[in-house]
């Protein structure tokens, strides 16, 4: 937080002195640069503690690195090119807002929302329950909670269809739900009988030989 609070200050400093030199805003501090060359170095003891070692300015290692240790790179990399599809400019995103046979093509947010209403329910409480199974030991969670905890676990694990990343509707395919709503359901009861779908958690993680070697996986 104190290196993001420095470097802030800093960036907002020089971009209003150029734009908006009239409108008063807080300063970086005037040993900025010792202050914020301290806190990278405390920032690499404690990551060198952990069995990091960082160079030059660098103050954590990649976010995808941390996952492949934990054993989480799956989800990382889902969540991450999920979210990213959403909130940066995109025009596959862009494109299957519009609805309708061409030359006649609808663009509307509303298109989609259904979809958006259940990514924003689904992972939401995915991660919610994510969150509980990676970090349970330090959360130290009562029995109240996690009755609340299994309950939604339960509920997500029940939903007929999670959000794809790339649906069939917007190829322009039919639905394999619409094809046969009898052989979903079957899918269904069959999964509930398979290992993966006995188990209490939603997340299946994978070992790495990093984490395996370190004891941090």
């Amino acid at each position: 937080m104190k290196h993001e609070l420095l470097t802030n200050l800093k960036v907002q400093e020089s971009f209003f002195a150029e734009n908006r030199p009239f409108q008063p805003v807080l300063q970086a501090p005037t040993d900025y640069e010792s202050d914020l060359n301290q806190t990278i170095r405390e920032l690499q003891t404690f990551w060198k503690g952990q069995g990091w070692t960082l160079n030059g300015k660098a103050i954590q290692p990649q976010i995808r690195q941390l996952a492949e240790r934990r054993g989480v790179v799956t989800l990382y990399d889902f969540i991450y090119r999920l979210t990213c599809d959403v909130v940066h400019f995109n025009p596959q995103v862009l494109l299957r807002s519009g609805w309708g046979d061409l030359p006649k093509v609808k663009f509307s947010t509303k298109n989609f929302e259904p979809y958006y209403r259940a990514f924003a329910a689904v992972y939401g409480s995915f991660l919610f329950c994510i969150y509980f199974e990676l970090l349970h030991s330090h959360l130290r969670p009562d029995s109240k909670t996690m009755n609340v905890v299994d309950k939604i676990r339960e509920a997500v694990r029940k939903i007929g269809r999670w959000p794809e990343m790339v649906t069939v509707e917007e190829i322009n395919l039919r639905s394999p739900w619409e094809k046969s709503p009898i052989l979903h359901v079957l899918h269904q009861v069959i999964f509930e009988q398979t290992k993966q779908g006995k188990r209490k958690r939603l997340l299946q993680r994978r070992r790495t030989l990093v984490a395996a070697s370190t004891g941090l996986g």
